[in-house]
């Protein structure tokens, strides 16, 4: 297993738990972050699954605490700090590391959109205020924008950038991006293109950043194990069990659809309730009623 090393293994973007009254579920986060211990994999939390954009400010230091604390030190952990704002993006760097987090991630500001050359000063300014390791994060679909793969590589060999969790469903890009860096032992890349997991980890990838690692992390943590030792059958099978599993919670919704969904799956496997922060709002009965079935039907966790 690789989660002795920073930057590589299985990293679980975590969702966030609440109660119904949107307060954090310590009893929740405990239970997921024991699961994922439990299975070698490593707690992301404050990313896009966690829905970082909706936790108010107040609760998020006292969630990297929980989490820090809950963790004990047994795998590595991430903290997100993307924000508009990018004094706020340090001060959280600041805090989250003062607590003990491991490393924290950024994708860019997702108010203006920016070129090529403003990510590179962005980033360049922001590793080099901040005190420990960052780890830089693509997700369109949140900023509306791509980080080109020329910038990445520039900011690569910045001291303080361990690696990128690419999330962009791009075969070319993914193809580029493992022939740059996947020989690179100081920077890291990580998928988080779920149907693209064993794909990737065959050419190079450091790691796995799965949403659905919420749901079966020992099943992500036996793929990188798969890939390691060469058991390409496994790996195969592997993928097209995740792939199911995604399914159930991605297939013809957007993301704020799917985080609900993925939710009440979770709640099915009594690991949090279902509940969401505005603006994300919860299935209606007949969606839940749907994926229940569906989860059911799939009868993979039994």
């Amino acid at each position: 297993m690789l989660q002795s090393e920073l930057g590589r293994g299985v990293i679980v973007p975590m969702v966030t738990p609440v109660s119904k009254d949107g307060e954090l579920d310590f009893e929740a986060i405990e239970r997921i972050i024991e699961t994922l211990v439990a299975a070698g994999t490593a707690p992301f939390i404050m990313g896009t699954t966690g829905e970082s954009a909706s936790i108010p400010e107040k609760a998020r230091s006292v969630f990297v605490r929980a989490m820090v604390d809950f963790v004990a030190g047994r795998v590595k952990t991430y903290a997100g700090i993307s924000s508009p704002c990018f004094q706020t993006s340090v001060d959280a760097a600041k805090s989250y590391f003062d607590l003990g987090v491991d490393a924290v991630v950024a994708h860019p500001p997702n108010y203006f959109p920016l070129e090529g050359a403003q990510i590179l000063r962005y980033y360049e300014k922001l590793a080099d205020q901040i005190t420990g390791p960052l780890l830089l994060y693509n997700n369109p679909i949140v900023t509306h924008f791509s980080i080109p793969i020329t910038i990445i590589d520039q900011l690569s060999h910045h001291e303080r950038i361990i690696g990128i969790k690419d999330s962009e469903k791009d075969s070319e890009r993914l193809n580029l991006s493992l022939q740059l860096w996947s020989e690179r032992s100081d920077f890291h890349h990580l998928l988080g293109w779920g149907a693209k997991m064993a794909y990737g980890l065959q050419k190079g990838s450091a790691g796995l950043v799965p949403s659905s690692g919420n749901l079966v992390p020992k099943m992500h943590a036996e793929m990188v194990e798969a890939a390691q030792s060469g058991d390409t059958n496994k790996l195969e099978q592997l993928q097209k069990r995740t792939n199911d599993i995604l399914q159930i919670y991605l297939k013809n919704r957007s993301v704020s659809q799917s985080l609900p969904a993925l939710k009440l799956m979770m709640n099915a496997l009594n690991l949090c309730e279902p509940y969401v922060l505005p603006p994300l709002e919860m299935l209606n009965d007949d969606e839940n009623n749907q994926v229940l079935k569906k989860m059911q039907k799939l009868n993979i966790w039994d």
